[in-house]
């Protein structure tokens, strides 16, 4: 008894000092949910066979994830034409990458990431960014100038995480992608420029609340419950269409998605 009351002193103060980490608050909820991560994959059952061997249960698992992978060209229009009036005075441009930005997306990088192919890690990078700086800084602008992504930087470790319900069904895991860190720099340099762009010439459709600045699940349900609240008042009904696409990220056409993007 006097045990578990110090876990939960423990506890209660971890929680008094988390601050805006949501890593922290998170590992605290999984402790009090007795939640284990299992770091091996157990036995696969696929085609009423038992897989125990790590090879097997790989390929299995792996096929699985391939399959889930949109990719099919009779669903790609090339004549479909899309609105694009209202951005038709507009033209982003890749920025030219400095070493000032280079060092602030280094010294921000999380040292509790997994490495990538590449075994280099983040704490590396931080230690050793001086010596870093210019060969980033030719290599990414190189990069941008001529349209070409290292081919090394494409690849990456894939981890099945189990998500619900049987273990021993492929399709109740879910792939964590390790990518190589290197390349995560020039992600998060474009990323912040792109998304600058889009908030900057207000093009984020402003009823959408995931995946934008200071933007929530909690202001969705604000917004869902204001509105709520006042058809009461106004003695109507309110009707909610709730849709949820089963891997929605791997079922993104990527043809469709650049040409939007052009």
């Amino acid at each position: 008894m006097l045990e578990r009351n110090i876990n939960y002193h423990n506890i209660s103060q971890n929680l008094k000092n988390i601050n805006s980490s949501s890593r922290k608050f998170w590992n605290i909820c999984n402790i009090l949910l007795k939640r284990k991560i299992k770091a091996n994959i157990g036995d696969i059952i696929y085609n009423r066979k038992i897989y125990k061997n790590d090879k097997d249960k790989v390929r299995i698992i792996g096929d699985y994830f391939a399959e889930q992978v949109t990719n099919n060209d009779n669903c790609y229009d090339n004549n479909i034409e899309y609105n694009t009036n209202f951005i038709k005075n507009l033209k982003y441009s890749f920025p030219t990458i400095t070493k000032n930005m280079i060092e602030q997306i280094l010294n921000n990088l999380d040292i509790h990431t997994a490495n990538g192919p590449d075994n280099i890690s983040n704490i590396f990078l931080k230690k050793t960014k001086e010596s870093l700086l210019i060969p980033l800084e030719y290599i990414l602008n190189y990069s941008l100038l001529h349209g070409e992504y290292p081919s090394q930087w494409k690849i990456s470790n894939w981890t099945p995480l189990h998500k619900k319900d049987s273990p021993y069904k492929r399709e109740n895991y879910r792939p964590i992608s390790l990518c190589n860190n290197l390349g995560k720099v020039l992600d998060k340099i474009i990323f912040k420029s792109f998304y600058n762009y889009l908030e900057q010439n207000e093009l984020l459709n402003e009823y959408n609340y995931g995946f934008k600045r200071k933007s929530s699940c909690q202001h969705n349900l604000s917004m869902l419950l204001h509105n709520a609240y006042e058809n009461l008042d106004k003695n109507c009904d309110t009707l909610i269409l709730f849709l949820d696409v089963v891997k929605a990220f791997d079922k993104v056409d990527h043809k469709i998605l650049l040409q939007k993007i052009n």
